[in-house]
């Protein structure tokens, strides 16, 4: 049986106050339906709500991308470059419930450190982005954005890297490819074709059968 939820209904978040419980996915995190003071209505996260990760619909956000933008612009001159696009779209994935793709960063808990709100911070771990081929990549897929988890990397680098990452579940352990590579001293190419040309099951692709 899971953990009891803690009911949020009536609470104040920054600018958010929780109305009403959402639902619940599969990873069992809870969702709230949550009204915002600018009168926009949105749905987040348990753990984004209490670490005041979200503290807005989004209107904080944009209202501080504004102001850094004009600092931006003033300062290095990379405001509306390639590099402060890349690190615009990174903080509305992880902060902004109405992008698209929240849920699958933000929503599940993906986060940036601290000192990479500040763009300038960022710029001077990461540099430039090296050319639009290149986007920004996290090493680990299931980590979070930080200097030590992300580089930049083109769309056959990022590709490779999903296929070392791929998870297989055996005797109840979920370990990646490349782990499972370095338990059973199977080259991870050969582990991945016997599980996705082949259909292996994972007993036989990691060679306990």
């Amino acid at each position: 049986m899971g953990r009891p939820v803690k009911d949020l209904v009536g609470k104040r978040f920054t600018k958010l106050v929780v109305t009403s419980l959402s639902h619940k996915n599969q990873d069992n995190n809870y969702f709230w339906n949550c009204v915002c003071d600018c009168g926009n209505t949105v749905t987040v996260r348990s753990s984004s709500l209490t670490t005041c990760l979200t503290k807005s619909c989004g209107c904080i956000g944009i209202s501080k991308r504004f102001q850094q933008g004009q600092a931006l612009r003033l300062t290095h001159g990379l405001y509306k470059t390639s590099t402060y696009n890349s690190w615009a779209q990174m903080k509305s994935r992880c902060s902004n419930p109405n992008t698209p793709d929240y849920e699958n960063y933000g929503g599940r808990g993906i986060t940036i450190q601290p000192e990479w709100n500040d763009f300038n911070n960022f710029l001077a771990d990461m540099g430039e982005r090296p050319s639009d081929k290149d986007s920004l990549d996290r090493i680990d897929p299931q980590g979070n954005y930080t200097s030590t988890n992300c580089r930049w990397a083109t769309q056959d680098e990022q590709a490779s890297n999903r296929r070392y990452h791929y998870k297989i579940e055996y005797q109840g352990q979920t370990k990646t490819i490349s782990e499972w590579s370095r338990i059973t001293g199977i080259p991870i190419s050969t582990i991945r074709t016997r599980i996705k040309k082949f259909n292996w099951t994972p007993e036989k692709a990691l060679g306990y059968h």
